[in-house]
């Protein structure tokens, strides 16, 4: 095959992606500034390749947060270049503690538009707003039974009637907020609550002990840090990013193991092995991701959402907000936490408290829309 070397100096960037007889290949680029990008279409013929297309396209990729010389490449161009998909290398990933960024850019007039603008990130891309800010996941809009139906031996009344809902495209924590990025907003000024961690550490441990109020406090500062609106998520969106596609009691199946989650072991669903019991709150993301790359959904700490509590879902938005009536003096919980049985950490599973509870083996994740 012959050498793709449009430059003449030895230098290109990478082939990023095939489509059909084509290879698209793109140019390095900063995604501090804005920098002219090139983007380069390949057709593959018997003796070799032929440089078919060139196509200059001006890619504002400002990143909140992110300064100096960091490349990132062009990961993928559909056929009438109309969109790009853009990674991050691992050299950026690794500083800054990710998996894995991919942002779509579409084209509107000249320019590829930056994302949560016309732009968009692909479900599943992972971003952070700044530095230290919690890690977050695009999750996609789509449609899903929230609750329980009748029938099942293990669910409870307030998880009825089981109803479907539509939940637009948002953003939730990768895991939940950390002790780490707790401290920030207590030495910034931002939080002041100082919770215990009982001796266990603090670093990438959940922090726990925190009311949802105290909660609310740690989302205010994080608004201000970004200018992002960011919030507790809603418990129709919880459960969505929880189940993430499933339909079985939690996103494993209908049973789950210690060697899956953080919960009481001994105590499981009837008819599922036995496990441990750890009987403290393990690091984040201890276990395996679910299908949407979210840690610790099921058990670990409880975690507050944004509704008012309600004792089951008779009138329930189906639109996927928070059901702000109801009895408001009482904040909801989601996730079950180490010290409860199988049954209260399923993906259906729900609770409440008085608003001001602060509880060892409780905490919360940030969300936040995908529009400004």
């Amino acid at each position: 095959m012959a050498q793709l070397n449009p430059f003449g100096n030895g230098r290109f960037g990478h082939a990023v992606a095939l489509s059909g007889p084509d290879l698209w290949v793109s140019q390095l680029f900063r995604i501090d500034q804005e920098h002219r990008a090139s983007v380069w279409r390949y057709r593959f013929s018997g003796t070799g390749t032929e440089r078919l297309l060139t196509d200059i396209h001006q890619l504002s990729l400002l990143r909140h947060g992110v300064t100096g010389e960091k490349l990132g490449y062009a990961l993928g161009v559909d056929r009438n270049s109309s969109r790009i998909a853009v990674g991050a290398p691992s050299s950026f990933l690794a500083e800054t503690n990710a998996t894995g960024l991919v942002l779509v850019y579409e084209r509107s007039e000249r320019l590829f538009t930056d994302r949560f603008g016309t732009g968009r990130l692909l479900p599943g891309a992972q971003f952070r707003d700044c530095e230290g800010c919690p890690q977050m996941v695009m999750i996609p809009a789509g449609s899903y039974a929230q609750g329980s139906p009748l029938g099942i031996a293990v669910s409870n009344p307030s998880e009825r009637p089981q109803r479907q809902v539509n939940v637009p495209a948002f953003a939730i924590g990768m895991t939940e907020v950390t002790f780490a990025q707790w401290d920030a907003c207590v030495a910034d000024g931002g939080c002041t609550h100082s919770p215990s961690d009982s001796g266990l550490g603090r670093g990438s441990r959940p922090v726990v002990g925190v009311s949802r109020g105290d909660a609310l406090e740690y989302l205010a500062w994080l608004g201000d840090k970004t200018g992002k609106d960011y919030r507790l998520p809603s418990e129709s969106e919880w459960e969505y990013a929880a189940r993430a596609g499933t339909t079985s009691l939690f996103n494993t199946g209908d049973c789950l193991g210690t060697d899956q989650a953080n919960f009481r072991g001994p105590n499981p669903i009837p008819s599922c092995p036995d496990g441990i019991n750890r009987g403290l709150a393990l690091p984040v993301a201890s276990f395996a991701p679910n299908a949407f790359g979210l840690y610790d959904t099921h058990g670990n700490v409880s975690e507050w959402v944004q509704d008012c509590w309600n004792d089951n879902y008779t009138g329930a938005p189906t639109n996927g907000s928070a059901w702000m009536t109801g009895d408001c003096s009482l904040a909801v919980w989601r996730s079950g936490s180490y010290v409860e049985f199988g049954s209260a950490v399923r993906s259906a599973a729900r609770g409440s408290h008085p608003l001001d509870s602060r509880f060892a083996n409780f905490g919360f994740r940030v969300a936040r829309s995908t529009s400004p």
